[in-house]
């Protein structure tokens, strides 16, 4: 933040970061992390810097521009093995995002669970789905691809 009477235009607005995300979380149902095995309920907020487009204002979230992000980033460190292993400070700040929020159902279904923020009104309705009373965002392609029976 820059000082001044009455902050600078550099300021962004007061609770958010620069790249978008909240810097503190309403301890609500939602925003718990999804319940891991013998853990204690948690809050994870997003860690920075988050990729740009991402999270906005720190009121909004685009699910369409998560998707994206993490099939580049995917592409990037899985695929392309770029870096030999290193990994940029926004790379590691979403995978620690993906750590926290992820879930795998029993169906093989791979779901983030979504903060209590408002969704782009670009997001399909058929990405947004509740499980157990909380909204998730279905994340197809990190879901196993289902294999044929052996004969």
């Amino acid at each position: 933040m820059y000082p001044g009477p009455n902050g600078a235009s550099e300021n962004h607005k007061r609770g958010y970061c620069s790249d978008g995300a909240k810097q503190t979380l309403k301890q609500t149902q939602q925003n718990r992390d999804p319940p891991k095995p013998g853990q204690p309920i948690s809050y994870t907020i997003p860690k920075w810097p988050q990729p740009q487009g991402v999270f906005t204002d720190g009121t909004s979230f685009d699910p369409l521009q998560f998707l994206a992000k993490l099939r580049e980033i995917y592409e990037k460190v899985v695929i392309e093995n770029e870096g030999g292993g290193e990994v940029a400070m926004e790379q590691e700040a979403f995978a620690s995002l993906l750590m926290a929020r992820l879930l795998v159902r029993d169906d093989g279904s791979v779901l983030l669970k979504l903060f209590d923020l408002d969704c782009a009104p670009s997001t399909p309705e058929s990405l947004i789905v509740t499980h157990e009373g909380d909204k998730y965002l279905l994340v197809h392609c990190l879901q196993e691809p289902l294999t044929s029976p052996s004969l």
